[in-house]
């Protein structure tokens, strides 16, 4: 913002309704009652709330040795706010990924055969990897 000389009154060019300002301070997502609902009728083995650390971080920290979470990048689209902020501040991919959520804001780690049923309880909700055998707990591929 500062290199671009953008003040965080004015008009967002990647929603001309807000400001800067109102663009970056969209409140996070709150999960607790999807996931409480989630909880008492599907099976469910893992949940990751990504946050700081990003995608490949926060995933690995519910994955247990000797399996790996194999999330797949091209099963959603990153938000325009990631992309200009990566374009913008020349920020290596690597890096992005590992400070962001990149979009994912939430992972449940449950069997596919649950995946109708949790969809009922988080919208928008779509399966992006696998859970196999591997070394490294998480990788974005």
């Amino acid at each position: 913002m500062k290199k671009k000389r953008l003040s965080f009154d004015a008009p967002c060019e990647l929603d001309p309704k807000k400001s800067w300002g109102q663009y970056w301070l969209k409140p996070t997502r709150i999960y607790v009652q999807q996931v409480l609902k989630a909880l008492k009728k599907s099976q469910i083995h893992a949940m990751a709330h990504i946050t700081g650390g990003g995608l490949v971080g926060n995933v690995a920290r519910v994955i247990p040795n000797g399996l790996c979470a194999r999330m797949d990048r091209s099963t959603w689209k990153c938000p325009d706010m990631f992309s200009w902020l990566q374009k913008e501040g020349k920020v290596p991919l690597s890096d992005m990924e590992k400070t962001f959520n990149m979009g994912i804001g939430y992972v449940v780690i449950a069997p596919q055969s649950e995946t109708l049923k949790l969809k009922t309880y988080f919208k928008g909700m779509k399966p992006i990897g696998i859970i196999e055998k591997g070394k490294s707990k998480a990788e974005l591929c």
